[in-house]
């Protein structure tokens, strides 16, 4: 969650491979690396560790933008958590989408993202997902 580098040989990759890293760039220069220089950081969990959901929030007042980046920890059981949003509009409502569901885009109000927060849900222990937030 700063700058981009890779430290293998990409040669070796498969197409798929190619296109997901491709994507995967695309997202750092249009919504990380802005969020990251504009921004403000926000830790959005209790300390982290392998065994618990952790999550950090990069928001930018001014875009109205934002991104979380949700961690599942390793425990059996924590299916689902809510973060509870920093530095938002309370009045403002946000487009709410994850970068690996496809069509699930939701409108979230800004009061309800900070005091009820955002419900995350990842079935696979160590699994992990990019959430967008965009001020409407």
């Amino acid at each position: 969650m700063g700058w981009c580098t890779l430290m293998c040989d990409t040669r070796a990759w498969s197409a798929e491979q190619h296109r997901a890293a491709k994507r995967q760039i695309e997202v750092y220069k249009q919504w990380i690396r802005p969020l990251i220089n504009q921004g403000d950081l926000h830790h959005i969990s209790r300390r982290p560790g392998d065994a618990h959901w952790d999550g950090m929030e990069y928001f930018d007042s001014k875009s109205g933008k934002g991104m979380v980046f949700a961690f599942r920890g390793i425990k059996a059981g924590e299916l689902s958590h809510k973060f509870q949003l920093k530095g938002l509009d309370r009045a403002g409502a946000y487009d709410v989408w994850c970068e690996d569901e496809a069509g699930s885009r939701r409108q979230e109000a800004g009061a309800r993202l900070m005091e009820v927060g955002l419900q995350v849900e990842l079935g696979q222990p160590g699994e992990s997902e990019l959430i967008y937030l965009e001020r409407q």
